[in-house]
């Protein structure tokens, strides 16, 4: 039985043991009752509203640690059609609501609408890219993204996967090269909170809303950049192979700033992929500066791996406050998940 549906019988016994406590009182005598009872029953009901808008009573688990052990083991909550059509009401249907309602429900039709209502919306053109696996189609999109938000390097970085891809090597080199100078945002931050807020619409307690926004988040385009990085290793070795020193380095300077980006990812996953794209950028130099930095790339990640396999294991026991929990999970999307565990953890160095 899920805790959803706990909280619905519960909530329908106590609408049982309501209803008798209150059936005394409605068959007593007429003349017991009071003339202000009277004619307050004499008035006309209020009309009901237009939009009726569900019950948000709190949606709690028994307490927050059954809660998150539900959800860790792949049972993040689900928000119902009524309870995400509530939030789009409240939210005027904009473009951060209908993107949290694809996100949350996985219905495309809230994506197609973002997409008709909002066309040269960074983010919808972003999320738009889950629409389609034709690469024309993902390269047009990649196009007007760049239009919309031309500091954001992703575009030119998942382009240039998309050329690799189809074996246009030179142009993919070539928007890895226009992506030099920039950030690289896959907007976590932003959905993050949008789906926070849809969370908390649908009455969830603020500290179960942060963490299924957080831990529910899928992060397709950071993967595919981790995937190009064998697509670099094979072109660099090309042009190792005939000699051409220049692009080589060249192409390892791009690699080495890519990873440099991603490593200011505020997730753990971000950072990894981060670290890994720098390592692979390093493999073949002779510097000893290579080498030693190879050596702590592999201690960082191990160092990153195990600390969130312990941050995993205390938010399953009781031993950690709620509010520490609540301070945990804003301070993620303040200064990274890499620094919210440092705090978390040097604040209970003994769990």
């Amino acid at each position: 039985m899920t805790a959803r549906t706990k909280l619905y019988i519960a909530g329908a016994v106590l609408l049982l043991a309501l209803g008798m406590l209150l059936r005394p009182a409605a068959q007593r005598p007429a003349d017991t009752v009071s003339s202000a009872a009277r004619a307050r029953r004499a008035r006309p009901a209020r009309p009901a509203p237009t939009h009726p808008s569900p019950s948000r009573a709190p949606r709690r688990a028994k307490d927050f640690q059954s809660f998150a052990q539900l959800a860790l083991k792949g049972g993040f909550p689900k928000l119902s059609p009524e309870e995400i059509d509530h939030h789009l009401q409240t939210q005027n249907r904009s473009a951060d609501s209908l993107l949290s309602a694809f996100r949350l429900s996985g219905d495309e039709a809230y994506l197609t609408e973002a997409l008709a209502k909002f066309p040269n919306n960074p983010q919808v053109l972003f999320s738009a890219l889950r629409l389609s696996s034709d690469p024309t189609k993902c390269l047009a999109l990649l196009e007007s993204f760049k239009r919309a938000d031309p500091g954001n390097g992703i575009g030119n970085c998942l382009a240039a996967k998309t050329l690799f891809d189809l074996g246009r090597n030179d142009e993919a080199l070539a928007e890895l090269l226009q992506s030099s100078g920039k950030p690289i945002d896959d907007f976590t931050i932003s959905s993050w909170q949008n789906d926070e807020e849809a969370y908390l619409s649908a009455g969830f307690s603020p500290v179960e809303a942060k963490m299924t926004s957080l831990y529910n988040f899928a992060k397709p385009a950071i993967i595919g950049m981790r995937q190009m990085t064998k697509k670099l290793d094979e072109v660099r070795s090309n042009h190792a192979a005939a000699g051409d020193d220049v692009m080589v380095q060249s192409m390892r300077d791009i690699q080495l700033e890519m990873g440099s980006h991603l490593q200011e990812d505020p997730t753990v996953v971000g950072v990894l992929v981060g670290l890994v794209i720098e390592k692979a950028a390093l493999k073949g130099s002779d510097a000893p500066e290579a080498f030693a930095r190879i050596e702590e790339i592999e201690l960082q990640k191990k160092s990153m791996n195990d600390d969130a396999r312990k941050v995993t294991a205390m938010i399953e026991t009781s031993a950690v406050p709620e509010n520490d929990w609540l301070l945990y999970f804003d301070r993620v999307k303040l200064f990274g998940e890499k620094a919210a565990n440092d705090w978390l953890l040097g604040k209970h160095p003994k769990l």
